[in-house]
């Protein structure tokens, strides 16, 4: 099963992806977690730079799902990938694998979504290659598109993440158990 963990950023998606792989033990992996050991290897933070590590970031992505076997593995795949150009990489990097997607997408108003990109960033947690105070502009043309999920997989999930963490939690935690052995 290669489960899709998408949204906005903001949405929650890290604070799901890990969870969701402590628990159940399967393997996850983040666009932003490439992306900032790219930082780290180039140590550039530049917004133009940010961007473009962050699509090689998705290649990368679209390539370790073509290397999964089979519903016998699991992943967790964590990134906000364009509708349109994601579910053509997604069937690209399928070909004609049998494998279950499951997909969750996670989203809040664009209000809640502004403020905790910038409180993340405020916090000084957020690796400071994704020089995300330079991005709000960025953010808000994304926002202005109407994120949405590939609509590709065998399931999609929608959670709205503006109620408490734990109760988000639980409830994607819930929707992933159904496809689990």
């Amino acid at each position: 099963m290669i489960l899709l963990l998408q949204g906005p950023p903001g949405s929650g998606k890290t604070y799901i992806g890990k969870r969701l792989s402590s628990e159940l033990g399967i393997l996850h992996v983040s666009k932003d977690d490439l992306k900032e050991t790219f930082f780290d290897a180039l140590g550039n933070e530049e917004a133009e730079t940010s961007k473009k590590l962050g699509m090689l970031s998705n290649k990368l992505l679209f390539k370790l799902i073509e290397k999964v076997p089979g519903n016998n593995s699991h992943i967790i795949i964590e990134s906000n990938f364009d509708p349109e150009l994601g579910k053509v990489e997604l069937i690209n990097a399928l070909g004609d694998k049998e494998i279950t997607i499951v997909e969750i997408f996670l989203t809040a108003s664009n209000e809640v979504l502004k403020k905790r990109f910038k409180e993340r960033w405020e916090s000084g947690e957020r690796h400071r290659g994704h020089v995300d105070d330079k991005r709000y502009a960025d953010l808000e043309e994304y926002l202005s598109t109407k994120p949405r999920p590939l609509s590709f997989a065998k399931e999609i999930i929608e959670v709205d993440t503006e109620d408490k963490k734990e109760i988000i939690y639980q409830k994607v935690l819930k929707e992933v158990k159904n496809y689990l052995p």
